[in-house]
């Protein structure tokens, strides 16, 4: 079971990475410029929901449990480090 729920969790942080990497290129981009002075990137949930059902999940799991969220979105406190 502890073996599935760390796939499981791998899995969820390559689904996050996708969707960053596909829905929010520009915005990442210009954190990685801007960055100290800019390090927060704003996620609309609609745009994790349109990610197809992976999105869905995504979406669901972060209203759910959004300290482990964000722990696999490699954030702390909703900002990027």
């Amino acid at each position: 079971m502890e073996k599935e729920q760390g796939q499981n969790d791998t899995d969820r942080t390559g689904d996050w990475s996708r969707l960053l990497k596909t829905r929010y290129k520009k915005e990442l981009g210009e954190i990685s410029r801007e960055y100290p002075h800019k390090r927060s990137l704003s996620i609309d949930y609609r745009d994790i929901e349109r990610f197809g059902k992976v999105g869905i999940s995504l979406a669901t799991n972060s209203s759910r449990i959004p300290g482990k969220f964000l722990r696999m979105s490699g954030t702390r406190s909703g900002t990027t480090s």
